[in-house]
């Protein structure tokens, strides 16, 4: 420590009454989780907050090891890493995951530093830590709301297979049985050998690139790409369309004001988020539809463009959210489909697009519907 900075602390303490003194050391101890060991890691002094935390009590933690607290799940690699740092004199920072008397857990953030004699002999360590438990669960929470989007997803995704699946198998069948009665009964012709083969073909080829759309849905990816917003969604639309059409939904794209020169379409994205974000809102607007059982019903996508982002417009014909459920429509766990609805779908859309891909998730009712825009920067 330079001596100006000395002199200023000892200036600061003299200054201080003693009672005042007491007062900050008492604040000290019970607002900051602090521990005090010998070189060997034994505790000495620990603050009142250390025992509140942890629910020992000041006898049963002064004289045991400092890892009383010290937690299963926390790699030993990260212990030793730690040792290392302090037993060479320097300062250690990070997360550790710690252990009740009760068994149950906290996270705090800590800073452990050693305590030097005057010829420079490490005689103890100063461990200080700030509890970060709260927002540690949130999001361990997050991650869990994470995957059940990924799970739900997945499973509609199945069901799109499904679908999709259906129809081809059916010609493939129905194709194959007439061949077989032709050969029966007069015996098949070689041109209508040819108009077989030719139906499965085609029939096959559509089951090759269900198989492969989705294969690349699933995919892991989290590599960010420069990429074309059109055509991820018209890749989104291929994947989705089947199903809409089933449902008699009239599905529009209306992508004219986009001009397609050098770089004016592209985004800075991993492919799958994007899509998935699409396929949620798509998804919402065809329940909607057919839970209010709307005559001549659509959905609308129209790609605009605004200075610098991109906004993607999804409108229906409804009948549009009721103003007392959307300002809660992005919430967790809020659905307005009852029982049928997890309510993770437009919650995680608007999570992926405002932390992935670094834009913005809007929600409106028109005239007609609900009317959602996804609002995304263009790559720089």
């Amino acid at each position: 420590m330079d001596m100006n900075r000395k002199g200023e602390q000892l200036l600061f303490t003299e200054s201080l009454k003693s009672d005042e003194i007491l007062q900050c050391l008492d604040i000290v101890d019970k607002q900051m989780i602090v521990s005090v060991t010998d070189s060997n890691g034994i505790i000495q002094i620990v603050s009142d907050a250390f025992c509140e935390i942890s629910g020992y009590t000041r006898e049963e933690l002064i004289g045991q090891a400092q890892n009383i607290v010290r937690h299963p799940d926390t790699s030993p690699d990260t212990f030793e890493e730690l040792w290392k740092t302090i037993q060479d004199g320097k300062q250690w920072q990070g997360e550790l995951k710690n252990r009740k008397k009760d068994g149950h857990s906290y996270w705090v953030i800590t800073t452990i530093f050693p305590r030097f004699t005057s010829d420079n002999t490490i005689v103890g360590y100063v461990s200080i830590r700030q509890d970060i438990t709260s927002s540690k669960e949130l999001l361990e929470q997050e991650e869990i709301f994470k995957e059940q989007s990924k799970n739900a997803s997945m499973g509609e995704m199945i069901g799109l297979i499904a679908h999709q699946w259906m129809q081809p198998l059916s010609v493939i069948s129905i194709t194959t049985a007439n061949a077989e009665i032709e050969m029966t009964l007069d015996g098949i012709k070689e041109k209508n050998i040819k108009k077989t083969f030719e139906r499965i073909n085609k029939s096959v080829n559509y089951l090759a690139k269900t198989v492969n759309d989705f294969r690349n849905f699933f995919k892991v990816d989290n590599n960010k790409i420069s990429v074309s917003i059109e055509e991820l969604l018209k890749y989104s639309i291929d994947i989705i369309n089947p199903i809409i059409q089933e449902k008699r939904i009239n599905l529009i794209f209306d992508s004219s004001i986009i001009e397609n020169k050098g770089n004016s379409n592209i985004i800075t994205a991993s492919r799958n988020d994007l899509v998935q974000v699409i396929l949620n809102i798509i998804k919402n607007s065809s329940d909607a539809l057919l839970s209010n059982r709307i005559k001549n019903p659509y959905i609308e996508i129209k790609l605009n463009k605004k200075e610098n982002m991109f906004v993607l417009e999804f409108s229906d014909n409804a009948g549009g959210i009721p103003e007392e459920y959307i300002s809660y429509i992005f919430n967790n766990n809020f659905s307005t489909k009852g029982e049928q609805g997890t309510g993770l779908g437009l919650y995680m859309s608007k999570m992926i697009t405002e932390k992935r891909l670094k834009g913005s998730l809007e929600v409106h009712n028109n005239k007609d519907g609900a009317c959602f825009h996804v609002i995304l920067p263009m790559a720089s």
